[in-house]
């Protein structure tokens, strides 16, 4: 049996996947503003992926402030 969401949890869950996206995202893109200090050696590879999951993470701490989730 398939699973069925109600069209405002999609819309919700839609929404919090943007906000970790995006704050993953934006991290990214201000660690790269500076082409001459970004190196891809695997020390610097796992820094930018735990500043990526920290910005996605404040990021989704704010969609749940703006956006809790409603009862029901």
């Amino acid at each position: 049996m398939p699973l069925t969401l109600s069209p405002r949890l999609g819309l919700w869950l839609r929404g919090l996947a943007a906000a970790a996206i995006g704050g993953a995202v934006t991290t990214l893109s201000r660690l790269f503003l500076s082409p001459a200090d970004v190196r891809f050696d695997s020390a610097h590879l796992h820094s930018y992926a735990a500043s990526a999951f920290g910005g996605a993470v404040i990021a989704v701490l704010a969609y749940f402030k703006q956006s809790p989730v409603a009862p029901g």
